[in-house]
Formats: C-alpha cells, structure tokens, sequence
C-alpha cells in the first residue's frame, strides 16, 4: 500500500555483533546505523553521580556598617583558628576584650593550661605579654570579676568577687586562684605611683607600690572593654 513504509533491506552478513547494508541504501546512511547499532547493542555502564557541592548559606552583612563587617569577619576567623588550637583567647561577654586562656607562660594544650605558672614582678609583668597583647587595666580587672565595692581602685583595700563566683570571669577561667597584675596606675590623685593587684581566690583588691618586691601571675588581654549592644 502506498501508506506503507518499507523497512530498509539490511542483512547481518557481518555475523553477530555487526551489521551489513544492501540495495540502495547510502554508504553514509549505513555508517550511521551501523554505530547506533554498536552503541544499542554495547553493555551500559554506571555513570557516577555528580554530587552537589554543600550549599553554604552566606552571612548577611548588609545591615552592617564595612567596619563592623569587617569586624565580624575578624572576628569569626580568629574563632575559627582558636578551635583549631592555634589561637588560644576567649571574648569577655559585653565588651571587645579578648583574653588569653592561660596566664602569661602557659599554654593551652588539649583543653587545658600546661607548663609552670609564673610570677611577676610589676616592672616584669609589663613585659609578660606576647606581642598584641597587654597587662589589663584596673578597670578591665573590676568588670571581669564583678560586684565590687566603692574601696576598690580607692585609698583603701578593695573587694569584688571571686573568680569562681564571678560568671564572667567563671565562664573563662573556672575557678581561677592566683593574685593578678594590672597595668601600672596611680593613688590618690597621682600622689602615689604604684599597680594594683588582685585576688581571683577571694576577691581582693590591693595597690601595691613602686618598688616593692611582691610578686603576682599576668592575664594578657588585646581590645577595648566598652560595652556592646
């Protein structure tokens, strides 16, 4: 019937796994069904799946400022090296002071603090930090342990709490027992040169003046202890 397709006049004189053409069929034409014959004919293989790369959801940064931005990011990366052991420091909550773990000469290992716990004198301690770090000031001292009465940083002997009832202070370094340096300051107006010192175990705070021989541990911090929102 005129309707009717006629089927190709192929032979398979080439044997099982080929193909031969015959009649009018062009040489083009049976190159072409002979490799769709191979290709339908051939075992099929795996093909690996491609796996997706893990989709990181990116931090909006658009409400900051670029300094605050780029503060972030700081920020995020020290954290990052800090979990890795490599960069030992905690952030005081509320504020941009940054403290080292482990008093000065000590190292963080495995969760810990290792090596002997030195002592300074106060021209010593002013030396004690690694570099980008510092002695803290009285001030930063009073907000890490917290609650201290109106004598501290005054004429008289002061008292705050202690480290291990201070949450701040408490959160970092647990229950912390060794006297304390910070930054040299002065009595009375400027009357009196001299450091002030303090006792993580109890709480006390005491002036200690230039020239005397006594002897306290460092804690080094980096930043500022102005209050975040």
């Amino acid at each position: 019937m005129g309707g009717e397709r006629s089927s190709l006049p192929l032979s398979t004189g080439k044997g099982a796994g080929g193909i031969g053409c015959a009649g009018r069929v062009a040489p083009w034409s049976c190159a072409v069904l002979s490799l769709m014959f191979i290709v339908a004919c051939s075992p099929r293989q795996g093909v690996p799946a491609i796996e997706e790369p893990a989709s990181v959801e990116p931090r909006d940064y658009d409400h900051l400022t670029p300094g605050e931005a780029w503060k972030e990011r700081v920020d995020k990366a020290r954290s990052a090296r800090e979990v890795a052991g490599v960069f030992p420091e905690v952030r005081q909550r509320g504020t941009d002071l940054f403290w080292l773990r482990c008093p000065a000469r000590q190292r963080w290992v495995d969760g810990g603090c290792a090596g002997e716990l030195a002592a300074f004198s106060a021209q010593e301690a002013e030396r004690a930090c690694p570099e980008g770090y510092r002695v803290p000031t009285l001030e930063e001292i009073l907000l890490l342990l917290g609650d201290c009465d109106r004598q501290a940083g005054r004429l008289q002997d002061g008292l705050c709490r202690s480290c291990f009832d201070s949450p701040s202070c408490n959160r970092m370094f647990g229950e912390d027992r060794g006297w304390y340096w910070s930054s040299p300051g002065f009595l009375a107006h400027g009357a009196v040169k001299g450091t002030w010192s303090a006792d993580f175990d109890h709480g006390y705070v005491r002036f200690v003046p230039m020239g005397d021989d006594a002897e306290a541990h460092v804690r080094c911090v980096r930043g500022n202890s102005a209050l975040q929102n």
